[in-house]
């Protein structure tokens, strides 16, 4: 089994396993607002079995941007406005890893 995690080049921080309700898209190496610490506190990558799994998520990070916000016009229709956040494809790249257990057994 080939595992892969998401780096982002800049910062060497690892794309982060997400809490449900959440989507990958809204993880931003670069943001350091309250929602992102969060994220880095978790402390556990996004383990991706596959190099064409990982090469995918990397494809739809990279095309989503997360900024954004909803709310309500005088009508109340509900308004959604999104930014984009300037993120490329190049920000991040696929790298393999090994996974070792205490036990001394060794998962590659």
């Amino acid at each position: 089994m080939d595992l892969y995690v998401i780096r982002h080049r800049a910062t060497g921080k690892l794309m982060p396993e997400m809490d449900r309700g959440r989507g990958y898209s809204h993880w931003n190496p670069g943001n350091s607002n309250e929602l992102h610490k969060v994220f880095a506190a978790l402390n556990s990558p996004r383990l991706i079995e596959g190099k064409k799994k990982a090469t995918i998520c990397a494809r739809l990070w990279a095309s989503q941007p997360n900024m954004g916000r909803n709310y309500r016009d005088i009508d109340g229709d509900i308004i959604l406005e999104i930014k984009a956040d300037n993120r490329k494809l190049d920000d991040i790249e696929i790298v393999p890893v090994i996974l070792i257990f205490a036990a001394g057994i060794t998962l590659k």
